[in-house]
């Protein structure tokens, strides 16, 4: 964003920093989330069930939740896109410039907003903008491109030989065309980067508070604000340069990375003859000492005697190795749970009753 950053954490949860007024654009969140996308003052996260939450200033409806489904948003100045399973792309938030049209029907591959233009990348490459056009930066391209990128009022594009091309506002060289090769670029206020694939970022424009400054540091991904960057190193470490007004630069050790969904169990309970109830699950992976959760959030750590049948979550409470050994007793039920976990393995939880 423009004053303030946030990152993905591998648990879903979102974590923020920089500028964070009344309006809570930079307030952490627990998610889960599967993308996170920051603009200006506003902050918004796509869910795994497609849904958007967004968080932070809303006087345009910019940070209205919307249910989707969707498969990627773009936070922009003062509205949000988002892109729709079918290619189509839906908008919401301030439309002075035509920037939040209703819906676009694309078909689209990706959508990026901008200060107050957008931009999607359609199957062929090509790139159609709509919004404000005052320096050319809403300029439909025929590519082809695989990226697209709508900064403050210019855009840029990735072509498949790792080139980029740029059109729009120039004061500053921010739309200077660059051979590469590039992997992805992102585009500012008025500077542009783009990351390299040996994981250095070169960046160009306006670098008033060095934020065209190139890295020669391995990042695994970078994300341009309005006056400043973040980079991804392989750790899950974030590095950032550039204006650090509100913190919004300060480098953070995560660690940060795409959302790894819990691992989930299938239990079905059967009762077989002499009064002895089976619980019978399959997992993969090594899992180590782990406990259970159902969808209720009620806890199994060391008893499974009242165990129903449902969907589960595994979570580890132990460094996971390979045949790690569990048991677990709960005493007079004569609940008992034991085997090595390794992958992938089907394990039967018995549950003994003695009658008198």
């Amino acid at each position: 964003g423009n004053s303030h950053t946030c990152g993905l954490k591998p648990d879903g949860s979102v974590a923020c920093w920089g500028y964070n007024d009344e309006n809570g654009q930079a307030a952490s969140q627990t998610g889960p989330f599967t993308q996170v996308s920051v603009g200006y003052f506003h902050t918004c996260g796509l869910k795994p069930d497609g849904s958007v939450q967004c968080w932070g200033y809303n006087q345009f409806g910019q940070s209205a939740g919307m249910f989707g489904p969707f498969t990627q948003i773009s936070a922009g100045g003062f509205h949000t896109c988002g892109l729709k399973p079918d290619g189509s792309v839906q908008c919401w938030g301030e439309d002075g410039y035509g920037q939040a049209i209703i819906s676009q029907t694309g078909p689209f591959t990706q959508v990026s907003a901008g200060g107050a233009h957008t931009c999607g990348l359609k199957p062929d490459g090509s790139v159609q903008c709509w919004g404000r056009d005052d320096y050319g930066q809403s300029a439909s391209q025929a590519g082809p491109f695989t990226q697209v990128s709508a900064g403050g009022v210019h855009t840029c594009g990735l072509k498949p030989d790792g080139s980029i091309q740029c059109w729009g506002w120039d004061e500053s060289g921010q739309s200077a065309s660059q051979t590469g090769p590039f992997t992805q670029v992102g585009t500012g206020e008025a500077h542009t980067c783009g990351h390299k694939p040996d994981g250095r970022v070169q960046c160009w424009g306006e670098n008033g508070f060095g934020q065209s400054e190139s890295q020669t540091s391995p990042f695994t991904q970078v994300s341009v604000g309005g006056y400043h960057n973040c980079g991804l190193k392989p750790d899950g470490s974030v590095e950032c340069w550039g204006w650090n007004g509100y913190g919004q630069a300060a480098s953070q050790t995560g660690p940060f990375g795409p959302y790894v969904p819990p691992t989930t169990i299938t239990i079905v309970k059967q009762v077989v003859p002499r009064d002895i109830a089976w619980w019978s699950f399959d997992f993969t992976g090594d899992l180590g000492a782990f406990s259970l959760s159902n969808e209720d959030e009620e806890s199994y750590v060391q008893t499974f005697a009242d165990l129903d049948a449902g969907t589960y979550t595994i979570t580890e409470t132990a460094e996971t190795g390979y045949s790690t050994e569990v048991s677990c007793d709960s005493g007079e039920s004569g609940t008992w749970l034991a085997g090595h976990l390794s992958s992938p393995r089907s394990y039967g939880l018995f549950d003994t009753f003695f009658s008198s």
